[in-house]
């Protein structure tokens, strides 16, 4: 009896194993025989891209390349070669399946990764998508957000700052006096939603650079006074003095010149009566 019961359970395990193996089997075939279109239209894609004509033998090692990419990485991989061409393929023989990774998370920067891979694939592991969603909004900017704002840049920039504002945000930027500076303007950029950036005379600063106090200028007109002083004062005390006095100059100097013109006129006042009194003097004499 006990000997039959375990003969039963082999029996059934076997069954068991056979059935879900024959339906894992037919799902994959099932699943390759959708994604076979989808690689040879990529492989074209990627042709057209890269300017470049695949061989027959070429074509077959690329196709077999893609095809175990989609199998670790899924369908993203096909957008991601359609968009970086078959460089990508050559970047991910050389660098390994990180490429993969990275570019079928955000396959419209796939293009970056794969022309400049030393460049991309170390900021892609250090800053993760964020770069290559900086990437899908303006090529080539990675690298440059990374230099003027690090790793808080490259969170805003990837996550808030439209496309058509990254190349003069980051142009105002390079003309900054410190990162200071550079730190308040993208907090300005943040806390007025892109507004101050209406408000800066981009013309000057880019011939004469780009200071604390211009910063605090265009918050002022975009968003008050009272709120960009205070952010200087909270997280920026090294400029609050500069700025303050930059900022007040202006108001400071009509009061300046009005002082010089009333002590200019109490001294002719006090010259013209000397006058008068030394020359009734003198007739007396």
């Amino acid at each position: 009896m006990k000997n039959s019961l375990i003969m039963t359970a082999i029996f059934l395990s076997l069954f068991t194993f056979t059935t879900s193996s024959s339906a894992f089997v037919g799902t994959s075939i099932k699943a390759l025989e959708t994604i076979t279109p989808k690689i040879e239209e990529a492989l074209e894609l990627g042709s057209k891209v890269s300017g470049k004509n695949l061989s027959t033998v070429t074509r077959q090692a690329a196709r077999e390349q893609l095809m175990n990419a989609a199998v670790r990485h899924g369908d993203s991989v096909v957008p991601a070669l359609r968009k970086g061409g078959l460089e990508l393929l050559e970047a991910a023989g050389s660098h390994g399946d990180e490429i993969w990774k990275f570019a079928s998370a955000v396959p419209e920067a796939s293009r970056a990764l794969a022309m400049k891979p030393d460049v991309y694939l170390p900021l892609c592991r250090k800053y993760g998508e964020d770069i290559l969603l900086i990437e899908a909004k303006s090529f080539s900017s990675g690298p440059r957000i990374v230099e003027l704002f690090g790793e808080n840049g490259v969170r805003i920039f990837a996550k808030k700052v439209p496309a058509e504002q990254i190349n003069k945000l980051t142009g105002l930027a390079a003309k900054a006096d410190s990162q200071a500076t550079r730190n308040l303007l993208l907090e300005g950029w943040e806390k007025t939603k892109g507004a101050i950036l209406k408000h800066l005379d981009v013309q000057h600063i880019l011939a004469y650079g780009l200071s604390a106090t211009m910063v605090t200028g265009g918050w002022k007109v975009s968003d008050g006074m009272q709120t960009s002083m205070q952010t200087v004062a909270d997280k920026h005390p090294e400029l609050v003095g500069k700025t303050i006095s930059e900022v007040t100059s202006p108001i400071m100097t009509p009061v300046k010149h009005g002082l010089y013109a009333l002590i200019t006129l109490i001294l002719a006042g006090f010259s013209w009566k000397f006058r008068r009194f030394f020359r009734s003097s003198v007739k007396q004499f």
